[in-house]
């Protein structure tokens, strides 16, 4: 064994040490992996457990190692019995996420931001060296990805010189294996080999800063900060307009707002330390960014609550709550409480409680916000008079809708439900001898586009609003997994695509043969030689056709859209659609998708329309 840890030493010089350190997250990592190479080679578990164990794999290694950087910091390893049973309970919630609706990625999310405080856990502040720590732990992960970049394009090139030179193809090896072990494995572990110790001495990257140190507070402070800033003015001034307007955008400011807020206090975290702090606009940014942040989060909370009474909640939504409370918390904190109580942990670390609160239990964003459209969906439904005493859907032949707004909120509700994979919270309004039965693949397959529960619920022909402009007139025809007729053409194309706005000014061009086909607000123009030979009012002609049942478009999927003396250019339509705005019978908008179909199209000669 001496000359087998001596060659693995030669190979990787740390890799006994980074074993010894992280014994479980190594395993964590090992059990991730296999994972997903079980997914590509040897399919021996199924997707579904899959999906559940990858989440708490990637949850449990982390939390080994918070667990062994706490112990290092305390001075007193964390006991390995008690780290397994953390792994352990990770992994069991990963693989029951659906039965106990629990999102990994929150409870991920929240382990990531509290690494870097996890050797200082319950202790002084200590500003200097957590910042140094943080630094460090991301430099790491900055190298890592550097590596894992260089091995993935050595890879490539391995693979691209057998192909040429022995005519050897390990694609599907490179794609199935070796990717998976580079990138799942190997890279975690050499990121977990460069995690230092929490006492290592900070000279270089703070009483004399090396060039890594020196890159961040360049970037922080003439950079960062300086966009930062100017975004912050166009943002206020967009908050004065919305206040002259006396009326919230739909979805627009969490976009905004959302990113400036986490940004801009990334920057404040960069430009932390004594350093930095030696540059005036480093100190300035320091005393008036969350100054600045309050009113951002305060415009942040009432947008999201107002689409939160409209819609109700969604874990997005929830998010972005709980993004207004993290930003009013440490911007009130950092204003307004004494310096000596300005602790840097505290911005990560709220943010890292805020996430695992969320990440499960009936408070967190998944199921809080599944009760609450279930709730919308069950008012929604009794404005109706579709439920019973029972609380069960009364038979389909009886459910009539009386209140539209109330419908609306039942779709919208319903169909949230069915995004989310909540078939137990639909199965709800059945009762047990309903006729209605569901897919034994529910929690697989796209049943938000299917018919038959919503006709169930008798909420499908109703028009949802969109988040921009109301609700609209749906008209669909599709014919794409049919065969035609293609005898007399002699050109045919791949699938095209017209938009066929109205109002849309913007030109698209399609060469065909000797033609060109433009299509702009609505008309597709047909020319040769530059010059206008037919103009074809697309938006019209399938705004004219007839409807059929359940608002299906009754056309001719062949389509002439050019005709003379023996040249034609037809189109076989496999898909068409039609919207139309309710509130605004200027607002629509149509769309073609096809094949062109040509014949004697590579004359030279035109003849202009007049």
């Amino acid at each position: 064994m001496g000359k087998l840890n001596q060659v693995i030493e030669n190979i990787w010089p740390d890799t006994q040490a980074v074993f010894r350190r992280f014994p479980l997250a190594i395993l964590m990592v090992a059990l991730f992996t296999f994972s997903i190479l079980d997914m590509s080679w040897w399919k021996i578990v199924s997707k579904d457990i899959l999906e559940g164990v990858i989440g708490g794999t990637i949850l449990a290694a982390y939390l080994a190692v918070i667990l062994t950087l706490v112990g290092e910091g305390r001075g007193r390893p964390v006991s390995n019995i008690l780290k397994a049973i953390v792994c352990a309970l990770a992994l069991l919630a990963g693989y029951y996420f659906r039965e106990i609706e629990f999102l990994p990625q929150l409870a991920i999310g929240a382990a990531i931001l509290f690494l870097g405080s996890s050797p200082f856990w319950r202790q002084t502040r200590n500003d200097v060296g957590v910042w140094d720590f943080t630094h460090k732990l991301w430099t790491a992960v900055l190298f890592t990805v550097a590596g894992s970049v260089i091995y993935l394009l050595g890879l490539w090139a391995i693979a691209a010189a057998l192909k040429s030179l022995f005519g050897i193809r390990i694609d599907d090896l490179l794609t199935d294996f070796l990717l998976p072990i580079g990138l799942g494995f190997l890279a975690p572990v050499c990121w977990l080999s460069m995690l230092p110790a929490h006492d290592e001495d900070d000279g270089d990257s703070l009483r004399n800063p090396g060039f890594i140190s020196k890159a961040v507070g360049f970037l922080g402070t003439w950079i960062l900060a300086p966009l930062t800033l100017i975004y912050a003015v166009i943002l206020i001034a967009y908050g004065v307009k919305i206040a002259l307007a006396g009326a919230l955008p739909n979805g627009e400011v969490a976009q905004l707002v959302t990113p400036f807020l986490i940004i801009g206090t990334l920057t404040w975290l960069i430009l932390d330390p004594p350093f930095i702090q030696e540059k005036r606009l480093a100190r300035w940014y320091h005393r008036v960014w969350f100054p600045l942040i309050i009113p951002a989060a305060i415009l942040l909370a009432v947008a999201v609550f107002e689409r939160i009474s409209q819609y109700g909640f969604t874990v997005e939504r929830y998010l972005l709550v709980l993004a207004a409370v993290w930003a009013l918390g440490i911007a009130l904190w950092f204003t307004f409480r004494p310096k000596a109580k300005r602790d840097i942990r505290i911005i990560p670390g709220f943010a890292a409680l805020l996430l695992a609160i969320a990440s499960i239990g009936p408070w967190g964003a998944d199921q809080f916000s599944s009760i609450n459209q279930q709730t919308r969906l069950t008012s929604a439904l009794q404005a109706n008079n579709m439920l019973d005493e029972n609380g069960h859907l009364k038979p389909v032949e009886l459910l009539e809708i009386i209140d539209d707004e109330a419908a609306q909120k039942a779709k919208g509700a319903l169909n949230y439900l069915v995004r989310q994979r909540k078939p137990n919270r639909i199965k709800k309004y059945f009762s047990e001898d309903d006729s209605f039965e569901f897919d034994k693949n529910f929690v697989r397959r796209k049943w938000w586009d299917d018919e038959k529960l919503q006709k169930r619920f008798n909420l499908y022909g109703v028009k949802l609003p969109t988040r921009y402009s109301g609700s609209y007139d749906h008209y669909n025809y599709y014919n794409n997994r049919q065969s035609f007729d293609i005898s007399g053409y002699e050109l045919m194309s791949t699938g095209q695509y017209f938009n066929l706005q109205p109002d849309l000014d913007r030109e698209n061009t399609i060469s065909f043969g000797s033609y060109e086909l433009i299509t702009q607000g609505g008309d597709i123009r047909v020319q040769l030689d530059g010059n206008v030979v037919e103009t074809f009012e697309a938006f019209e002609w399938l705004n004219s056709r007839p409807t059929l049942d359940e608002n299906k478009l009754d056309l001719d999927p062949r389509l002439i859209i050019y005709a003379d003396e023996g040249i034609q250019i037809a189109m076989q339509i496999t898909n068409a659609s039609i919207n139309k705005s309710k509130e605004d019978s200027n607002n629509r908008n149509a769309s073609l998708n096809g094949i062109l179909l040509g014949k004697d199209v590579w004359s030279k000669e035109a003849t202009p329309n007049p």
